[in-house]
């Protein structure tokens, strides 16, 4: 276990991340076999219902990547227009601040609607309920976010900072917004995480019945194992020894297919498709020995930016490793 502030910084740093990994990884629904909707003995949902699993859950990542960009947006308009304001103001009261357009951060009402709509079919899977927990939860923290956006434009556009001299209203509606702004991020990002975690599960029950489940079913197995670790890293109780212990595993698997001299790439449909195999182990190598790295560095207390600046590479390999998988089973 490790201390309060550096949970802290922990939690901080890996956010980011988290939200790259599961915006990254969508899911195949195709399972390139001639076998129709039997049930998995393991899983108990048949292929019909795992295509149900799967459609919702890459549905959820382009939902969570609209809501997420808007609340970027909201902050934008934060940061480099109403602070502006406020700065210019204090320097001469009679100048014209600039608009704060709420709508142009705030999703457009037609893809709002649509969302929403995704939101209340969530399938028939164990983790259901929370979902719709965690979608209540977000979505009541985006409109209130959307509301506070609009008091502030309110406050500009309608010159109520004339009667606020020392900005204490302004200061109060801008820390409301950006709590609730960070909320609905948390909230979108444990949904995505969990509608994600059921689309992996869904994928395996097809993939077994792939031609290339040899293949396959590895490097699907090491996308998620490195990402339930960065999931763990996440955890504000996390066990660093744990987590340890679990990248351990997925290297291990990540390894193991890194040096096997005897795999047989018959069976591709292309030659091609040995190196991008090839390749893929390799950013998964990457990906688990830095995560290893930014381990070493929270033991050690090292800076926040010198772990984000190790985080960014995490990031950037895995994706690369999903970007390789995706090529991979087009095939």
């Amino acid at each position: 276990m490790y201390d309060t502030k550096s949970k802290a910084l922990l939690i901080t740093t890996i956010l980011a991340l988290i939200c790259n990994i599961t915006v990254a990884q969508k899911k195949t629904t195709t399972s390139k076999t001639t076998t129709k909707n039997t049930a998995s003995s393991s899983n108990a949902i048949t292929d019909q219902q795992a295509y149900a699993i799967i459609k919702y859950s890459n549905a959820v990542i382009d939902l969570h990547n609209s809501y997420v960009n808007a609340l970027k947006s909201h902050q934008s308009t934060l940061d480099n227009y109403a602070d502006q304001n406020v700065a210019k103001l204090k320097r001469n009261p009679n100048i014209q601040p600039f608009y704060i357009g709420c709508d142009r951060n705030s999703l457009p009402p037609e893809n709002d609607k649509a969302n929403r709509t995704t939101l209340k079919n969530i399938p028939a899977i164990p983790e259901k309920q929370n979902l719709q927990h965690l979608s209540t939860k977000a979505l009541l923290h985006y409109d209130k976010t959307n509301a506070f956006c609009a008091e502030i434009s309110n406050y500009f556009s309608k010159a109520a900072y004339k009667n606020d001299t020392k900005f204490s209203q302004y200061t109060v509606l801008k820390d409301s917004m950006q709590s609730n702004i960070k909320q609905c991020r948390l909230y979108w990002n444990e949904f995505a995480q969990i509608a994600s975690n059921a689309g992996d599960r869904a994928e395996l029950v097809l993939l077994k019945k792939n031609k290339l489940a040899a293949y396959i079913i590895p490097m699907k197995e090491s996308l998620n194992g490195l990402q339930q670790v960065s999931t763990m890293l996440n955890d504000e109780n996390a066990d660093l020894e744990s987590i340890n212990t679990k990248l351990a595993t997925v290297q291990a698997l990540i390894t193991q297919k890194i040096n096997d001299k005897n795999i047989d790439f018959s069976k591709l449909s292309d030659i091609y498709y040995k190196e991008v195999y090839t390749k893929f182990f390799r950013e998964c190598n990457t990906t688990g020995t830095t995560l290893q790295t930014v381990i070493d560095k929270i033991k050690t207390k090292a800076s926040q930016q010198n772990i984000s600046s190790t985080y960014s590479v995490v990031s950037t390999s895995y994706n690369n490793a999903v970007q390789e998988y995706n090529t991979f089973i087009k095939q």
